[in-house]
């Protein structure tokens, strides 16, 4: 079955983007290899949404399993009916594409709304803020 196969193939590439996706999250938490800027809460407020680990991670690892799981046709187990198996996968892969639709989406707009406001920096004055929040770039 030549779908299971592709499908087995594109959920082991998720597994390894999903796990890029949380450590480079994790390393937005740590600027320069420091955890000051953590501990003295200079960090951008998008950081603290998760969107990496969350979003491109966690959600990410559920479809990437389920189409790994893709490639026997008796996901159900239904008793004996031959078309049943093929139905569930199908229905499943369905529901784990509409959950990793929705985990990169959730991704995407925290990243765009992340690189919208700008980066927390310590201004001219001594102030930590978003410099660049009202500015055209």
């Amino acid at each position: 079955m030549c779908y299971g196969k592709c499908a087995r193939c594109i959920g082991h590439s998720l597994v390894w983007l999903a796990i890029l996706c949380i450590v480079a999250n994790i390393l937005l938490y740590f600027p320069n290899g420091e955890t000051k800027y953590a501990s003295e809460d200079h960090l951008s407020h998008f950081v603290w949404f998760f969107s990496g680990i969350i979003g491109g991670g966690l959600l990410m690892l559920l479809p990437a399993f389920i189409f790994m799981g893709l490639e026997q046709d008796d996901c159900c187990g239904c008793g004996g009916h031959e078309n049943c198996g093929k139905r569930c996968a199908m229905f499943s892969s369905v529901l784990a594409a509409l959950i990793g639709i929705a985990g990169s989406g959730y991704c995407v707009i925290v990243a765009a709304l992340g690189l919208a406001e700008g980066p927390r920096c310590l201004n001219a004055s001594g102030q930590w803020n978003y410099t660049f929040a009202n500015t055209e770039g």
